[in-house]
């Protein structure tokens, strides 16, 4: 379901959710081919409300992935795909695996935040789920794991630095207040560390403010 604004709106994206869900996408990487299988309609509603809310078309999930340099970043949106750091700590790795199952699914919103310049920037859609025994190791210069297919309406263009965001994000200064400001930006965005693949609720609001600082494409 392509997006009539270049980044999902709150309708969009639990009509995305309920169509992803009921088709149950399972990203089988083969050279550039994806296969899908298996509809299972009552797992959708069950996924979809996750998605959207128990009452409703109220929020979205946007997840928030870090990158140590703007070159993984373009490498990433050339490929249109991404994924994470393969952690030698395998508990903290199955973790990650169990949070990218139980959370990620197609049809959310994600975000890159550039390390060096502590920038938010390339807004994307996911378009596949989290493969979780692919492990990447000829597109970024270390081995990276989980992979997942996005389509960014954005590129590096456009950032804006995590100062200018805590001023102008509702759901940022929300959830900077929630901590007391502890961790920062990375703990209220689910950044980095134990957090990675868990979801950041957004509002029709927050989803707008976003596309109009970072989207290159509206």
């Amino acid at each position: 379901m392509a997006s009539s604004s270049g980044w999902w709106t709150i309708q969009e994206f639990h009509d995305s959710a309920q169509d992803s869900c009921a088709r149950m996408i399972v990203a089988t990487r083969m050279g550039n081919q994806t296969r899908r299988c298996s509809r299972r309609p009552k797992r959708a509603t069950r996924l979809a409300t996750a998605c959207c809310g128990r009452s409703g078309v109220e929020s979205m999930d946007l997840f928030c992935f870090a990158s140590k340099n703007a070159e993984n970043i373009r490498r990433g949106i050339q490929h249109q795909l991404w994924a994470v750091a393969t952690l030698l700590n395998q508990q903290s790795m199955a973790g990650r695996r169990t949070k990218a199952r139980r959370y990620f699914r197609p049809g959310a919103l994600g975000l890159l935040f550039c390390n060096p310049t502590h920038s938010f920037t390339t807004p994307f859609i996911v378009a596949s789920q989290a493969d979780p025994d692919e492990v990447v190791t000829d597109m970024w210069p270390e081995p990276w794991c989980l992979p997942f297919e996005i389509e960014t309406p954005g590129d590096l263009s456009k950032q804006l630095r995590a100062e200018e965001a805590k001023e102008r994000w509702p759901v940022l200064r929300q959830r900077l207040a929630a901590n007391h400001g502890r961790g920062g930006v990375s703990a209220a965005m689910n950044i980095t560390g134990t957090t990675v693949f868990v979801p950041v609720p957004i509002t029709e609001e927050d989803r707008g403010i976003i596309r109009g600082d970072l989207a290159t494409r509206l």
